[in-house]
């Protein structure tokens, strides 16, 4: 029988915390204050560097895809060095990030 590394309870924090950075991504779509992009930025860029390394420690290592998803998903939302595109694009990538955060919280309830 393989071992859980991460307990339910924490699965379930887990889910709350996917469900409301989709939510944050999705309204970043919306006209927003220079700050909130930023400290979005930030949130996105940790949360997905330590989702990444949970996917990693899950036991396929570099082989599960959801690794490679949250690595590029960090470095497109890096803080330090913004990557520039237009207000289209960035509205576009808020978009999809933000679904697949949503996705992945009801993902995890199951």
């Amino acid at each position: 029988m393989k071992k859980k590394l991460i307990p339910a309870e924490i699965w379930n924090r887990s889910s709350k915390i996917n469900a409301a950075l989709g939510v944050l991504l999705l309204l970043a779509i919306l006209p927003m204050p220079d700050f909130y992009y930023l400290a979005m930025r930030a949130l996105v860029f940790v949360l997905s560097g330590l989702m990444a390394n949970n996917s990693y420690a899950s036991g396929m290592g570099r082989k599960n895809p959801w690794t490679w998803i949250f690595i590029t998903v960090a470095l497109v939302f890096n803080p330090f060095k913004v990557m520039e595109l237009s207000a289209i694009a960035w509205d576009i990538l808020y978009g999809i990030t933000g679904a697949l955060f949503i996705f992945l919280s009801y993902r995890d309830r199951f």
